[in-house]
């Protein structure tokens, strides 16, 4: 929603939609504003797919940077050609943007998910977090994104995660 109002004052869009590519296909997840067309889902998958920023007649995607093995695109739908200088704005604010939309894109995912299915996923991103912090130049972060996935896991109030320095 905020994204959609900032869009539809900041840039002039219609529109806007956030399409993502997962182990469920490619879907349309949120929009705000007009309804999507066949266009606009074609100019996000070419973003998707390509990973570049897409601009037709009447709409402008961006990728958005995802956790795991998914992508997505951001529609900005317009009534004409979206002006060049736009697409700054609109990539600053998107960026602004991306880690609420992945960590919703994520709850959203799991609350699909079965018992043993939501569990194995869990686990699944609990790894690749932990993995990530071999390579993290600034723990604190990456500990409080580990400490947060952990959470989701454990029927525990309180618990932390300590770092083993030999």
């Amino acid at each position: 929603t905020a994204l959609q109002d900032w869009a539809a004052g900041g840039v002039g869009a219609l529109g806007t939609q956030i399409w993502v590519a997962d182990d469920l296909g490619f879907h349309l997840r949120a929009r705000g504003g007009r309804a999507s067309e066949a266009a606009d889902r074609h100019c996000a998958l070419r973003c998707c797919l390509e990973g570049e920023p897409q601009i037709s007649e009447n709409a402008l995607a961006l990728p958005v940077v995802l956790h795991g093995r998914h992508s997505a695109a951001c529609v900005f739908a317009t009534s004409s050609t979206i002006a060049f200088d736009a697409l700054s704005a609109c990539r600053q604010q998107l960026a602004s943007a991306a880690s609420a939309l992945d960590a919703a894109l994520q709850r959203e995912r799991i609350a699909r998910l079965s018992g043993a299915a939501r569990l194995s996923d869990g686990l699944r991103n609990c790894l690749a977090l932990a993995h990530a912090l071999e390579h993290c130049t600034q723990l604190r972060p990456g500990l409080a994104q580990l400490h947060q996935a952990l959470g989701e896991l454990l029927p525990a109030e309180n618990f932390f995660v300590v770092l083993l320095d030999e």
